[in-house]
């Protein structure tokens, strides 16, 4: 759990906390600029694919230490034996949505302060593509695995569409 947390979710919040940060306390040119901090998302972290206890104890997180607080609480009391999440990967799967949970919560802070016109944060799902962690089932779908290259241009041209 904490390598997929920590990967997925805490890394990429850090580093946008980061970006933000750095942005407001710098001189005004460079607060001017516009801004895109894009997370790579995944279906699977789609509220459906959650545990229902989970998505409810998300809804009442409306700030971003509360979140942070919430992550370090599922890693302090991380229970084998509770469903976190369905499917293959419920570890990956619950990392992504609070990587989305993340992506709304640093937007209403940047709403809060006004500053939507010059920076924003986007989660996106490019859906599957080749790469080494590909499953054979995942490359025998040909139709919906994309190669690297087109998954690259597919978010590149999100960042660049503000």
């Amino acid at each position: 759990m904490a390598e997929s947390l920590l990967v997925n979710t805490i890394i990429p919040l850090m580093l946008a906390l980061s970006i933000i940060s750095t942005k407001q306390s710098n001189d005004q040119n460079y607060t001017r600029m516009r801004t895109t901090i894009l997370f790579i998302s995944s279906g699977d972290g789609e509220r459906a694919m959650i545990n229902s206890q989970i998505i409810r104890e998300l809804d009442t997180l409306l700030t971003i230490p509360a979140l942070i607080e919430y992550i370090h609480q599922l890693l302090v009391s991380f229970d084998e034996s509770f469903e976190y999440a369905f499917g293959p990967t419920p570890m990956y799967s619950l990392s992504k949505l609070l990587l989305n949970k993340a992506t709304i919560l640093l937007n209403d802070e940047l709403c809060k302060q006004n500053l939507l016109d010059h920076m924003r944060v986007v989660a996106c799902c490019p859906g599957n593509f080749v790469s080494p962690m590909s499953t054979e089932e995942e490359l025998q779908d040909s139709e919906h695995v994309l190669d690297v290259m087109t998954a690259a241009n597919f978010i590149y041209n999100i960042a660049l569409d503000f």
